[in-house]
C-alpha cells in the first residue's frame, strides 16, 4: 500500500503538466516495451510491435509518444538556430506583449452589463455626452428636450452606473 501511494504521488506530481493517470501508465509500459525488443532485435520496434507487446491500441501508443515534451518544459531563454544558420532566436522572442484592452476587460464587461439597466433616454444622453463629446445644450437640442432634462438624465444614469459598479443591486 505504501509503495502504491508513493507511485501515485510521483504520477500526480512528476509532470510539468497534469496528465491523466492512464496516459502516464501507458507511457511507462510503452517505454519498457520499446527498450526490450531494441536489445533483442538490434533495432527499434515498430508501433504495431509495441502495441502487441503492451496490449495497448496503436492510437494510444502514438499518444504516448506525444507525451515526451510534457515532462521536460523548454526554457524561454534557450536559443534556437534559424534554418539558414543565421541569427538565433528564443521562445521569448515570440511571446506577445501585454494587451492594454485586456487590462480593463473586467471593468468594461461590468460597465456593459450595467448600461443595460439604463432607460433609452439615459443611454442616448450618455452616448451623446461621452461618446460624441457634445455639451448638455447640444445634447438637449438633438434630443428635443431642455438642458435641465439632459442634466437630470445624465445624473440619474451616472448614479445607476456608480451603484452597479460598486456591486450593489439596482433595479433595471
Amino acid at each position: 500500500m505504501i509503495v502504491g501511494e508513493i507511485k501515485n504521488y510521483f504520477r500526480d506530481h512528476g509532470w510539468s503538466v497534469k496528465l491523466p493517470r492512464k496516459l502516464q501508465t501507458n507511457k511507462r509500459a510503452v517505454d519498457r516495451a520499446a527498450d526490450a525488443p531494441t536489445q533483442n532485435l538490434g533495432r527499434s520496434p515498430t508501433v504495431i510491435e509495441i502495441a502487441q507487446l503492451t496490449g495497448i491500441s496503436v492510437e494510444e501508443v502514438n499518444q504516448t509518444f506525444e507525451l515526451d515534451g510534457f515532462g521536460k518544459p523548454a526554457s524561454l531563454d534557450l536559443e534556437y538556430q534559424q534554418g539558414d544558420g543565421g541569427d538565433s532566436t528564443t521562445l521569448m522572442d515570440f511571446l506577445g506583449t501585454v494587451d492594454p484592452a485586456m487590462e480593463n476587460l473586467a471593468e468594461v464587461l461590468d460597465l456593459t452589463t450595467s448600461i443595460d439597466c439604463l432607460t433609452l433616454p439615459e443611454k442616448r444622453t450618455m452616448y451623446l455626452r461621452y461618446h460624441s463629446g457634445l455639451s448638455q445644450s447640444e445634447t438637449a437640442a438633438l434630443m428635443k428636450v431642455s438642458q435641465m432634462q439632459v442634466s437630470r438624465l445624465q445624473r440619474g444614469a451616472l448614479t445607476k452606473l456608480r451603484v452597479a459598479l460598486q456591486g450593489l443591486p439596482i433595479a433595471c
